[in-house]
């Protein structure tokens, strides 16, 4: 753990920066005593968002409620159908159908934990999205570690009582 930038933003709330790019949260609410965790790491390359301007987009890894949720938030709206192309390091690519957010600028796995544990290995991945009324684009994110996240993600789930923050 020395490698990593420690910051508590608040009394439940512990964030922090680990080695290989992924900004990790767990919280719990002060309202009803919810757990959260969260992996986030930010694209390699920026997207023109609607007006032009380049932006990053984020690869997300996210547990709260016994549920595990792995999405893509975008500078833009995308497309409603949300058939994606990803590749992970120099395998096959992989054709699946993720489902668009209520925002229209996400879009989730729809099988987030075997989503999780197919690229728990891998060291960069890339994916290919349809933004609404433009050609596709090509998202790259670092995800080195997300055999850390795997392993987190699902003992929370099993341990859903449990403290385990």
């Amino acid at each position: 753990q020395e490698d990593n930038e420690y910051s508590l933003s608040s009394s439940n709330t512990y964030s922090y920066n680990d080695k290989n790019d992924w900004n990790i949260t767990r919280d719990i609410s002060k309202i009803d005593g919810t757990k959260s965790i969260s992996y986030i790491t930010e694209s390699i390359n920026e997207l023109e968002n609607s007006i032009g301007i380049g932006e990053h987009a984020y690869f997300i890894l996210y547990y709260q409620d016994n549920e595990i949720n792995a999405y893509i938030e975008c500078p833009y709206a995308l497309e409603k159908y949300a058939d994606i192309i990803y590749r992970i390091d120099q395998n096959t690519p992989i054709k699946e159908s993720w489902e668009r957010g209520k925002d229209s600028s996400t879009i989730f796995s729809r099988k987030p934990l075997s989503f999780i544990k197919k690229i728990s290995k891998g060291q960069k991945i890339i994916f290919r999205v349809k933004p609404r009324n433009r050609t596709s684009d090509e998202i790259e994110f670092h995800i080195s570690g997300a055999d850390k996240a795997f392993k987190e993600l699902s003992m929370a789930v099993e341990a859903e009582k449990n403290d385990f923050f």
